[in-house]
């Protein structure tokens, strides 16, 4: 980070969404189990609390190398953690849209055609989350196997 109000803000931004999404996941699942918009929420919030590990592993890499970075520059990017925080930068994005894409279409159906369709049930959102979650993490790994078309250390080119 180029100066300190950044290097502090990354820390706060981090401990705060991972922490506030802990918060969202741990009391929706104890007080509102059994309602489809929960169980997104539920669904986004671990979506974003991957965006929180995402700031920290950044921030704490940060205040690892900080003023030698250059030096390590080529290392890092090609290392495991700088993909790890690629994945899961890119898993918490695009799951967290697929997330919100689905709470809308919910509230939609439920709102626009009541008679029509119905609310959605919980084995129904069960399967739209799974679903999610495995076409996000799919998209998310996939530029760190080793196809030719992302070349290698995928994620790491971000920073040149």
């Amino acid at each position: 980070m180029a100066n300190y109000p950044l290097q502090i803000s990354i820390w706060i931004l981090g401990i705060t969404a991972l922490a506030g999404n802990i918060f969202v996941v741990v009391w929706r699942t104890a007080t509102e189990r059994k309602q489809v918009s929960s169980f997104f929420i539920v669904n986004l919030a671990a979506s974003d609390g991957l965006m929180g590990v995402y700031l920290l592993i950044i921030a704490g890499v940060d205040q690892y190398y900080r003023g030698t970075y250059i030096v390590h520059s080529a290392s890092w990017r090609a290392s495991a953690l700088c993909q790890l925080a690629g994945v899961l930068a890119t898993l918490s994005s695009e799951l967290s849209v697929f997330m919100l894409t689905a709470i809308t279409a919910d509230r939609a159906t439920t709102l626009l055609f009541p008679l029509k369709f119905g609310q959605m049930r919980m084995k129904q959102a069960r399967l739209v989350a799974a679903a999610a979650w495995i076409v996000c993490i799919f998209i998310s790994v996939l530029p760190v196997t080793k196809i030719p078309y992302f070349g290698n250390a995928f994620f790491g080119k971000t920073g040149q």
